[in-house]
């Protein structure tokens, strides 16, 4: 398609622009095509758009159009002009189309250049700005809504030119824009949900319709009412005309003149003249005395009485301006009734801009039907409005926080509970301990994993969740408790609620010995030691922890893996427990009271994403002038720190324990420097260094680790090295303050999609990289010797370096 030039970005906001659904007989491969306008939209648009230079008489509406018909067919002949021809299919009168489709135009070309047909371009409608401020001025809003549905279609397009239109093209400013020109505004967008409502509920055999592409309309009709609203009053209606004169006035004094003229004719019909002026003279005197006694009571009424000031006296606008132009109580209790009639979505999506929350927020007289609304979402499943409507509204005493929680897990919506009770410890705490007590029910079964002491504060009489038997909600579980833990700024592990702690534990030892059973079926060798990686990583994870060491066991044995269960129960002296599992009846081994217990499966198969790995795959060796150094005593670091002094290159690399495998705080466990001198890879020991009471041992490595990477004459090479240097500022914090020179990531030399390391030594070494030890205890020591020689990587950074540098 031809880009659009300089001369097409004046678009003013006639053009609203859709593209249509695309045809049967169009392959699908041409589905995703991204839309745009051709030439000949964009001067089928210039020509709707009146020239602001020239004055145009008015027309006939019939006349209009022809002369419209006119612009339109000239522009196409000047295009044909052009090195790109456009041909216009169009299949009826063209005079009839205008007149059919009420000022709208479907246009479908096809463009060529240099004679190499391109695609058609789908057809494209808009609504004009005179169409929609004429169905705001008449109020038609079931017109408006099947005008808005026959341009956007489907929630896809919708989107679509929601991002294409931006500013004063914008639906909603559009709206805000014309909105001036309805009678009663707020009355117009209401109309306009209902019909809204009505036009889906009527149509819900259509696909097309969904509750997506609704929800997108119903946001940009109240964007436009709230963006309207928020205009100043004088802004909002349509130009005043100015009062005609009154024809027809009365001269007060004249009337007077004409009062006495009356009376003394009347007094030239009387017979009595002293009788004539007595009577005036009294009458003259009552009325002085009745004007006296009003003058008195209306200065008491005024002292009475405060000055009210209205809105009609602040703007100098008349009352019904006022009234019709502005948000009023009316509106609010019509959208409130509209409840009973549209699904409640809409009220949702309308609360804001209609201020529903100043009249159904908690303490206010329409509370009631605030929680009717929440209810309505609820029942509705729109369980995610219907969590902020609590909160918007503050209907939390109507909306307890056990009840909700019941109501949501039963719905696998429990993520919402922790944003409806953010900030709200009470009821935060209400739901830890509730959460603690459901998942006590899966530990406490006649096994005795979890002694019986730990079950004296929970109590037996709290009903079970229904799908508490499921291990994938007691994972949905633990994560809203851990939102809640989190939001109160409590310790990640807490003891108080001991089986949140422990459900999370058992869930990452779950992890671990599934990844165990993948990689022996890979390797199709089940022996201890194929599995040293993960084996280090139970250990870890089980360690002073009777009750995963238990856990660990019976997933062995449930699993099928005998010669490692007993391995543990020997590790851990857990003898007796094993020996008593083992004994038990396969439909006896329950570890809790949950009816239908989940338990793991025997020999878990490996998932379609995981590929075993090729048996004659050459991986990479360390070369046999590597000398290995283990850093950890006074000597070893001394002896580091000279070889170090006279290096030009170092290879820099670190390992931890994954976070899943500890509770505590994750720092590094072993940092990997490579020489050019002498082929040394020192290992140095963090974790040694970092315990307590090797202060001296800290301080010096702190010393020799900042002359190291602050040495401008020393060129330190890594590959992704941003993680380890963040894990290394919070293990070793001075570190934030090392002035960091000549660092260079291997990763971000060159812009090859290797696939990461692995795949950078594949390209340039011919080999392999053997990660299966990356996932291992690396605090366990002493280090195991594929720990070694995968630690001893980093000596692979100098030899790629060399190569990239050739290559």
């Amino acid at each position: 398609m031809t880009p659009l030039s300089k001369d097409n970005d004046d678009l003013s906001s006639y053009g609203e622009w859709f593209i249509s659904a695309i045809d049967d007989n169009v392959k699908t491969s041409n589905r995703n095509t991204r839309a745009t306008l051709s030439p000949a939209a964009i001067r089928t648009i210039k020509a709707h758009i009146p020239s602001q230079n020239k004055i145009i008489a008015p027309v006939p509406r019939k006349q209009m159009q022809i002369q419209k018909l006119q612009q339109y067919q000239q522009q196409q002949m000047d295009y044909l002009n052009q090195s790109r021809s456009i041909t216009v299919k169009d299949t009826t009168s063209k005079e009839e189309k205008f007149m059919a489709d009420d000022n709208r135009t479907t246009i479908t070309t096809t463009a060529c250049y240099n004679k190499k047909p391109i695609e058609d371009t789908p057809p494209i409608e808009y609504i004009s700005d005179d169409e929609l401020a004429e169905m705001c001025t008449n109020m038609d809003a079931s017109g408006f809504i099947i005008r808005l549905v026959g341009v956007y279609k489907n929630s896809e397009v919708f989107n679509r030119i929601k991002d294409i239109e931006t500013g004063q093209l914008s639906l909603d400013n559009r709206i805000k824009n014309n909105l001036r020109n309805c009678i009663d505004p707020c009355k117009f967008i209401l109309y306009t949900l209902e019909a809204l409502s009505s036009y889906f509920s009527e149509n819900q055999h259509n696909k097309s319709l969904s509750s997506k592409f609704r929800r997108g309309l119903c946001h940009s009709i109240c964007a436009g009412l709230a963006s309207y609203l928020h205009m100043p009053l004088e802004q909002r209606h349509p130009p005043l005309e100015p009062e005609e004169p009154d024809l027809i006035s009365f001269n007060e004094e004249a009337v007077e003149d004409n009062q006495t003229i009356n009376t003394s004719e009347v007094n030239l019909i009387s017979f009595d003249e002293e009788l004539n002026e007595t009577s005036k003279k009294e009458k003259k005197k009552n009325e002085e005395e009745e004007g006296e006694e009003e003058e008195e009571e209306d200065e008491e009424d005024e002292e009475d009485e405060e000055p009210v000031i209205t809105l009609s006296q602040i703007h100098k606008l008349p009352s019904d301006i006022i009234s019709r132009y502005t948000l009023n109580r009316d509106h609010q209790l019509y959208l409130i009734n509209m409840m009973n009639t549209v699904p409640p979505i809409i009220i949702y999506y309308a609360m804001n801009a209609f201020k529903l929350h100043n009249i159904i927020s908690a303490g206010n007289e329409l509370e009631e039907e605030g929680v009717k609304l929440v209810n309505l979402l609820f029942e509705h499943s729109h369980f995610g409005e219907a969590s902020s409507c609590i909160k918007k509204l503050g209907l939390y005493h109507h909306f307890p926080a056990i009840p909700t929680a019941e109501k949501l897990f039963a719905k696998d919506q429990g993520h919402f509970l922790a944003e409806i009770y953010k900030s709200m410890p009470e009821l935060e705490l209400q739901l830890l301990s509730f959460i603690d007590n459901q998942l006590s029910f899966n530990y406490a079964g006649e096994l005795e994993v979890v002694p019986k002491e730990k079950f004296a504060n929970y109590s037996n009489n709290t009903s079970q969740l229904l799908r508490l038997k499921d291990r994938r909600f007691q994972r949905d579980l633990v994560a809203c408790a851990t939102k809640l833990i989190e939001d109160l700024g409590l310790p990640a592990e807490q003891n108080e609620y001991f089986f949140i702690s422990l459900s999370k534990q058992y869930a990452r030892l779950r992890w671990i010995l599934n990844q165990r059973a993948f990689q022996q079926m890979e390797e199709g060798d089940y022996s201890l030691e194929s599995s040293s990686n993960y084996n280090g990583l139970l250990e870890a994870i089980c360690s002073d922890n009777p009750e995963l060491i238990k856990l660990c066991i019976k997933e062995l044995v449930d699993m099928g893996d005998e010669i490692a269960a007993e391995h543990f129960a020997t590790l851990y002296h857990q003898q007796d427990f094993y020996t008593k599992y083992i004994s038990l009846p396969f439909e006896d081994r329950l570890l809790g009271t949950v009816k239908g217990e989940q338990r793991s499966y025997h020999r878990p198969s490996p998932t379609p994403k995981r590929q075993p790995n090729d048996a004659g795959v050459a991986y990479y060796v360390l070369p046999p002038t590597v000398q290995w150094m283990m850093v950890d005593t006074q000597s070893s670091l001394k002896r580091m720190k000279d070889i170090l002094r006279r290096s030009k290159l170092c290879g820099l690399d670190s390992e931890w324990v994954p976070n899943f495998a500890q509770s505590g705080v994750t720092k590094t466990a072993l940092m990997q420097i490579a020489s050019d001198v002498g082929g040394f890879i020192f290992l140095l020991d963090l974790k040694t260094i970092f315990s307590s009471e090797n202060t001296d041992l800290y301080n010096l490595t702190e010393d020799i680790l900042k002359s190291l990477f602050e040495d401008p004459n020393i060129l330190k090479l890594a590959f992704d090295f941003s993680g380890d240097l963040s894990l290394l500022h919070s293990s070793m914090p001075s570190s934030c303050q090392w002035q960091m020179s000549n660092l260079l990531d291997l990763k971000q030399v060159r812009n090859v999609k290797t696939g990461g390391l692995s795949g950078l030594i594949q390209s340039f070494l011919g080999v392999s990289l053997n990660k299966k030890q990356r996932m291992s205890n690396w605090e366990k020591r002493p280090l195991s010797e594929e720990q070694q020689i995968y630690a001893g990587k980093s000596i692979l950074f100098i030899q790629l370096s060399i190569i990239l540098i050739i290559y």
